[in-house]
């Protein structure tokens, strides 16, 4: 059986190919049911969404593209908590001949005491690129939302941990392979 470290890096594997598959059903195959993801920062106003509306945002995303990649930088392991954060780049190639895209964000990922699916993403995301794509490329209802509001205190401590794990040390490390 495999240590817990060794579950999580696969887990978090398996979600960023889901991510570059651009294949809705592959994002979603290592989600638990209680899955959250949210996206930072709270001027954006999007919405919380679980498993079933973060697949119709991932599919709307999706759509947008011929090629994805999202690719990770850094990467921190808090393993007390389960939480994994990932500074990661994202490259892709816009349809109808709409050329490249690139930006980047931050992911910090919970994942389940098993360490087999994750529980929570909060993406804080390239707010100038977010808003482009919302003004230029996205249907009317892309990203419209009412605040975050009271979801901010209980994002609180993983932002927390993000910044100490970046600010204090590039030393627990383990980027993804």
């Amino acid at each position: 059986m495999a240590d817990i470290s060794e579950t999580r890096a696969q887990t978090i594997k398996l979600l960023l190919d889901g991510y570059s598959s651009l294949s809705v059903p592959t994002l979603l195959a290592v989600l638990s049911p209680r899955f959250k993801h949210r996206v930072l920062p709270a001027s954006l106003e999007m919405p919380v969404h679980d498993v079933k509306t973060f697949a119709d945002h991932a599919a709307g995303i999706f759509a947008l593209f011929d090629a994805f990649r999202l690719v990770p930088e850094h990467a921190y392991e808090d393993d007390a908590q389960g939480v994994m954060v990932i500074h990661a780049r994202m490259e892709g190639t816009l349809k109808n001949k709409g050329g490249p895209w690139r930006n980047e964000c931050v992911l910090m990922i919970r994942l389940s005491e098993s360490g087999e699916e994750v529980d929570e993403i909060v993406e804080f995301v390239d707010s100038a690129k977010a808003v482009e794509m919302r003004r230029t490329l996205a249907p009317k209802n892309f990203m419209i939302g009412g605040p975050v509001g009271g979801e901010l205190a209980r994002v609180g401590n993983v932002l927390l941990f993000a910044g100490l794990a970046a600010g204090a040390f590039f030393g627990v490390r383990r980027l993804l392979q």
